[in-house]
Order: C-alpha cells, then structure tokens, then sequence
C-alpha cells in the first residue's frame, strides 16, 4: 500500500489531540500515591517540543516526561528542569519518575507483553 493521508487517517496515522487520562501510584517515605495524570499522546506536536529542549542523554527523558505530562486543557505539567531539579526542589524521585514514563508507555499503547513464565 502506499501511504497517502486517507491511509494514514484509516491506520492510526494520526493522534487524537485529547490527552488520554491516566492513575498513577509511586511510593514517597514509605507510603503509596495515587495521582490522576494527562498524557498527551505522542506526536509530531510532542516530538518537536522534546528537540526543541535540547536535551540529550538523561535530559531526554526528563523532556519525555515534560512534553507528554499535562493537564486537562493539554498544557504542560512539568518543565525540564521540574523533572531534573532546579532552586526550588531537587530531581523527580524515581518511583514517581517511573510511574510517569509508564503511564506515558501505556497510553500510547506501548506496554510490552509479559515474558514466558519461569
């Protein structure tokens, strides 16, 4: 088939612009959270705004989280440097860290089958 956008539009070619909503729980002193987050689904919108950062290496994963977190109206939640630390706080811990990027996996359907079982 060549692609061409009635193609595209039939085969989940584009995103829907609606951030998907999300529970998350991660761990803080001992006891669980649970948080309802927005995740905006990967994109051309969400891509250009990782490069724009100009992260690399681990600040990737910081503009990941920046650029895909947001609110109901599809702002963002975090910043780059909320995830990584700044004057007012350190970094994101990394059960909250790990909850987020997996709450960004799940919602743009990236969540791997489970492996054999053992």
């Amino acid at each position: 088939m060549i692609l061409n956008k009635q193609f595209a539009l039939e085969n989940g070619g584009f995103v829907s612009a609606a951030p998907v909503k999300k529970e998350i729980a991660w761990f803080s002193g001992g006891e669980q959270k649970v948080a309802t987050v927005f995740v905006r689904l990967k994109s051309y919108q969400s891509v250009m705004a990782e490069i724009q950062s100009g992260a690399s290496g681990n600040g990737a994963t910081a503009a990941r989280i920046a650029s895909s977190i947001v609110d109901e109206d599809g702002q963002p939640v975090f910043s780059v440097e909320d995830v990584c630390g700044n004057a007012e706080h350190g970094p994101m811990s990394e059960s909250l860290t790990v909850a987020l990027l997996t709450a960004i996996s799940e919602a743009n359907g990236l969540v791997a089958a489970p492996g054999p079982k053992t």
